[in-house]
């Protein structure tokens, strides 16, 4: 660069040039975070927690996971892949946490994907043949990269593994025309997966409109969860029923589904 007056180069100013560097990455952050910020106000509630009802709604996938870990072995099976699932449910809240709480940019895209792999592996796990992880890798690795770089990938992505799951389970139904409650169990998760939709279509749709709520993408949150169990206990059972394990779906409050192992005294 030549100074005006002299045409002479001008001196480098190595102190602006450093802060600009060292403040690219910061910048990319915040305005990542801006684009996926919800309609909740930030730090509202308590100084040190960017969206708390968003914090404290990610921690039901933590409640879901954990919940399966604990029935893992006693609930009809002791396979690894429900463990798996379990503790992906578990890292799935663990980062929404993360993320809500502080809204970094990388802390989003990290929830993301940890959610993007959690549904694809339950979606290549349906079926039962351990064979299929390998398509689940591939599929992992592509739309590990498509989300990370693409804002626009990860909730077109998410829906259509989503209607794959559904359709998938529904698939394997009708295998086993006489396992009872499995259809309620499915048609609860569609309904209820419905309403999860629509509260976080809305959050980025109706925000900033008189008729949007705060915590719309709180209760969405809770409400994915619940589907993502109501989906586990269907895969559960209907993987238990493939292998001639005797076992049933009970109710706890007429919307909490889980297995039940059958006794040889129930089943005389």
């Amino acid at each position: 660069v030549l100074t005006q007056s002299t045409g002479c180069p001008a001196p480098i100013d190595h102190e602006r040039d450093t802060m600009t560097d060292d403040s690219r990455t910061l910048v990319s952050s915040l305005h990542l975070s801006s684009l996926l910020d919800h309609c909740e106000t930030n730090h509202a509630v308590h100084p040190h927690i960017a969206e708390f009802w968003n914090t404290v709604s990610a921690s039901a996938f933590i409640f879901v996971g954990v919940l399966a870990l604990a029935r893992h072995g006693r609930g009809g099976s002791s396979e690894t892949r429900y463990k798996a699932l379990a503790i992906f449910c578990i890292l799935s809240g663990v980062t929404g946490v993360w993320a809500h709480a502080t809204l970094h940019g990388l802390a989003l895209k990290l929830d993301h994907i940890m959610l993007t792999l959690t549904f694809t592996l339950f979606l290549w796990l349906i079926d039962g043949d351990d064979y299929l992880l390998i398509f689940w890798q591939i599929h992992a690795l592509f739309s590990t990269y498509a989300t990370a770089a693409f804002h626009w990938f990860y909730p077109i992505h998410m829906n259509i593994v989503a209607v794959a799951i559904f359709c998938m389970l529904w698939r394997k139904m009708q295998m086993y025309p006489d396992a009872p409650n499995s259809e309620r169990v499915l048609n609860l998760a569609v309904v209820v997966s419905l309403a999860a939709s629509t509260l976080l279509a809305s959050d980025h749709l109706a925000c900033g409109h008189s008729l949007a709520l705060p915590q719309m993408h709180a209760v969405g949150q809770v409400l994915v969860a619940l589907v993502l169990h109501y989906a586990y206990v269907l895969h559960l059972y209907l993987r238990q029923v493939q292998l001639g394990q005797p076992c049933e779906i009970a109710f706890r409050l007429q919307f909490w589904p889980y297995v039940r192992k059958l006794t040889k005294a129930h089943n005389a």
